[in-house]
């Protein structure tokens, strides 16, 4: 009996161990990744020594070090970089942003930080809004998320534009300091670290927020991505990790926030509650902390973004206005109260409503302007009215916009737009206005001179025949003839 229980033992022993032998444990210490770098400062480029450098390198190598991975740096440029991961010649590829496309080719982790595209013109360029961009040469990165978003940008507002591809975002740069392009796309970051070196400088055209992520071939490494995912959840949620001093250090864009009263009580409540819902709250305590944790990050990177954007419209020479059509509240850069002499307090103190500083005759024409474009009949909305500034003076407005947001009926909800100061141009075209009444009066009043000049030599020609054949017939008749006192009063006439 002894020995049949110790051979059942035995069995079952043997029976597990082949279980643990068959089942596949992912082991990730000592793996050796090739890793695609290119050359995009601050978040990755090489340096003299050909040493990868930047955000994303630095995450990499930190998360590298925590999982015992041997990382090997390739070089090359972005289009390289790009037909590399997606040929799966390396594991893994840095800051890529995703897009419905690529991911039929790849796989991305979550995201790391978040970027827009700007466009950058030469010093001195008048390029200011997007409708200056009208064949224009424009220089993109070919296979670009920000190219593709560009061409959509363009399209929508009808704009024709001369696109001229490159490989790097340093060869858009130097197109626009040669004089090859009129502007060149890059993202924010990138471009405005190097827009000195250009002699170039950044407009207020920004568009396509875009994630920056790692990605790797479809279905080939997805064991990496989960565990980069898995350290990049754990990094953005702890204030005081790495990933907070290295987006400083490279971006200065980190600043340290202290969380609300609010949020603390409210972490307060469920830290109580879940005493005596231990075990329905652990699941439920995950989910609100993950969503809570991304929820952070996403507004501390949304107020970087609106800092950026908000820095600038105030160094562009436009006025920026944005109108919250549900509740009417109209927002206002400091520049578009300066167009008209007035500093942003006394705008927001004395004036009620905007249309209170428009000329009385054309607040009708404006109103009906903006009621076009809220009614879908003007793709965009644009036109020029007078404006009363401080110093009781009128100037003249170019008024640009664009429905920014709909809400989920499509009715539109957000506006924005710009003020441009055009009272030198019209003041130029009404003096052009009388120069042309005054030579067309001049031109008239020739005409007619002429007309006088040539009747009057007409008429007096033949006057002169009249009264030379009257005088001739005095002379050859007598006083006392019937026909004298009638040829008398005819050269008296005459």
């Amino acid at each position: 009996m002894k020995n049949s229980i110790s051979k059942q033992l035995i069995i079952v022993f043997v029976f597990i161990a082949m279980l643990f032998i068959a089942i596949p444990i992912p082991c990730h210490a000592g793996q050796n990744i090739t890793v695609g770098v290119y050359n995009f400062s601050p978040l990755v480029f090489t340096d003299d020594t050909g040493k990868a450098q930047g955000f994303f390198p630095d995450i990499l190598d930190y998360i590298a070090k925590k999982e015992g991975w041997e990382i090997k740096y390739i070089p090359g440029s972005w289009s390289e970089c790009l037909t590399r991961i997606q040929n799966g010649e390396i594991d893994l590829q840095v800051c890529i942003a995703s897009s419905e496309e690529r991911s039929k080719l790849l796989d991305f982790s979550d995201y790391l930080i978040l970027d827009w595209a700007s466009v950058f013109k030469k010093k001195g360029s008048q390029i200011q809004t997007i409708f200056d961009l009208n064949d224009k040469r424009v220089s993109v990165v070919k296979s670009g998320i920000t190219t593709d978003e560009f061409k959509k940008v363009i399209q929508q507002f009808g704009i024709p534009c001369q696109i001229i591809e490159k490989n790097e975002n340093t060869e858009n740069l130097k197109a626009v300091h040669d004089g090859e392009a009129d502007a060149g796309i890059c993202p924010n970051i990138y471009g405005t670290m190097l827009q000195n070196d250009y002699k170039i400088e950044r407009t207020s055209i920004v568009f396509s927020p875009i994630k920056l992520r790692f990605a790797t071939k479809k279905e080939m490494n997805q064991n990496i991505i989960s565990v980069l995912n898995k350290h990049i959840s754990e990094l953005k949620a702890d204030r005081g990790s790495i990933y907070y001093n290295l987006l400083n250090k490279w971006t200065g864009s980190y600043e340290k926030k202290i969380l609300p009263q609010w949020v603390l009580i409210t972490l307060g409540i469920f830290i109580s509650a879940s005493i005596a819902l231990f075990l329905f709250n652990m699941i439920l305590k995950k989910r609100v902390k993950s969503k809570t944790e991304e929820l952070v990050v996403a507004n501390i990177e949304l107020k970087f973004s609106e800092e950026r954007l908000a820095l600038v419209l105030e160094g562009s020479q436009l006025g920026y206005w944005d109108w919250d059509i549900i509740t009417g509240h109209v927002q206002r850069n400091s520049r578009w109260a300066e167009m008209l002499g007035y500093t942003l307090d006394e705008i927001i103190l004395n004036v009620k409503q905007w249309t209170d500083l428009h000329h009385p005759d054309d607040r009708k024409s404006a109103w009906q302007s903006i009621n076009d474009h809220l009614e879908g009949r003007t793709e965009i909305h644009k036109t020029e009215y007078r404006m009363l500034a401080k110093d009781g003076q009128y100037k003249w407005i170019l008024d640009c916009a664009k429905i920014v947001r709909r809400d989920e009926e499509g009715r539109p909800i957000r506006m924005s737009g710009t003020h441009t100061d055009i009272t030198e141009r019209k003041q130029t075209e009404e003096e052009q206005k009388k120069l042309q009444a005054q030579l067309s009066h001049a031109q008239k009043m020739e005409s007619v001179g002429r007309l006088a000049g040539g009747v009057a030599h007409d008429f007096n020609n033949m006057l002169g025949v009249i009264l030379g054949h009257t005088e001739m017939l005095l002379y050859q008749i007598a006083p006392d003839h019937p026909f004298y006192e009638d040829l008398q009063k005819i050269q008296s006439a005459g």
